[in-house]
């Protein structure tokens, strides 16, 4: 039990850093985008969705 606790504590530290980093440089979708070019892009999207495959 000490050992997972470690565990999670190791990844709980990985992921603030990660979600820091990302902040830092700039890295969320929001950032990259903007509202014009967002559904522009959206529209432009082909294929099956992820969350409809499967379905029908």
């Amino acid at each position: 039990m000490k050992t997972l606790s470690k565990l999670h504590a190791v990844i709980e530290r990985q992921a603030r850093l990660i979600l820091t980093f990302a902040t830092k440089l700039r890295l969320a979708q929001q950032s990259r985008y903007t509202p014009t070019i967002a559904a522009v892009a959206a529209g432009k999207a082909s294929g099956v969705r992820p969350w409809a495959m499967g379905r029908g």
